[in-house]
C-alpha cells in the first residue's frame, strides 16, 4: 500500500507536486499539460 500525504500546494512547492499533487509530473502527462498552463498564467500574472 502506497503512503498518502496530504500538502498544501503554494506558489513555493507547485514546482515540485504540479496542480494535481503528483510528485513526478513527467510521469502523468495530462497533469505536465495542466500543470504547465498553470504556471505559465502565473508567470504572466507576476
Amino acid at each position: 500500500m502506497n503512503d498518502i500525504q496530504i500538502i498544501d500546494l503554494t506558489p513555493e512547492n507547485i514546482a515540485d507536486y504540479g496542480v494535481c499533487g503528483y510528485k513526478d509530473v513527467s510521469h502523468h502527462p495530462i497533469s505536465n499539460g495542466r500543470f504547465e498552463n498553470i504556471i505559465s498564467k502565473i508567470a504572466n500574472s507576476i
